[in-house]
């Protein structure tokens, strides 16, 4: 455990999915993990490549902060992922974030039905491009989440 632990705020939990385009993997698209916090101010804009199979992967966003760690009001994280293939831009992820635990981003199955409440890891996701973007409640903060991936 280091020393500035106890300060620590996670802003995008670990994140893995699938990229498909009519169900198949797509290779090479072009995957932007951007987060606000506070908002309106781009804390972090992080790109990457999917794989021969369609996989892309982003470690979890730490950063650290004391005022934010122990403040009164509740903090606001706006989270998205773009994915652009073939020179559309899909919006896979758009989520506020009002937590700063980690795995803290939802608690919702994906019918958007409400869970137990227990905070549940960020599963491996299957963002199929040709999908519609749903709304799914979210249990923390009830938030919505629009998405295009399933899990």
């Amino acid at each position: 455990m280091g020393l500035f632990d106890f300060t620590k705020i996670y802003l995008f939990s670990e994140v893995s999915a699938v990229v498909t385009y009519n169900g198949q993997p797509v290779a090479g698209a072009e995957v932007t993990r951007t987060v606000q916090f506070p908002p309106n101010k781009v804390f972090s804009k992080t790109t990457t490549t999917t794989d021969a199979q369609g996989r892309f992967h982003f470690d979890a966003l730490v950063g650290h902060s004391l005022l934010a760690k122990f403040s009164l009001g509740q903090p606001l994280v706006l989270q998205q992922l773009h994915i652009r293939y073939h020179d559309k831009e899909y919006l896979a992820w758009d989520l506020v974030k009002s937590n700063l635990r980690s795995e803290g981003e939802f608690s919702a199955d994906p019918e958007g039905e409400f869970s137990d409440g227990t905070v549940t890891k960020i599963p491996v996701l299957t963002c199929e491009l040709t999908s519609e973007p749903r709304d799914i409640k979210v249990w923390i903060g009830n938030s919505l989440l629009k998405t295009i991936c399933t899990w």
